[in-house]
């Protein structure tokens, strides 16, 4: 049985697939990756130290919305992307 996220139990408490919109970090994540049974070991390590990370796991249905806010360089979603652009593994 995977581990979810702490993020991610916080945000659903349903079985909905999750999606990672934060950049691109080499041994961590790839830009919208779907995680259907919980995230990567190398990403909740991420998450575990730098907590932007968590925020940028979400639930698919609010996708669009996180989608938005980064492409207008705006709202919170755009901060933590930020943030975890300067992460280093």
């Amino acid at each position: 049985m995977s581990k979810r996220s702490r993020s991610a139990k916080s945000d659903t408490n349903t079985n909905e697939t999750l999606v990672y919109v934060g950049p691109t970090v080499v041994g961590v994540a790839q830009r919208n990756t779907f995680f259907t049974n919980g995230v990567t070991r190398a990403l909740q390590d991420a998450m575990d130290k730098e907590p932007a990370f968590r925020s940028l796991v979400i639930p698919l249905s609010k996708l669009v919305a996180a989608q938005n806010d980064i492409s207008n360089k705006r709202g919170s979603t755009y901060v933590f992307f930020k943030k975890a652009q300067t992460y280093k593994p």
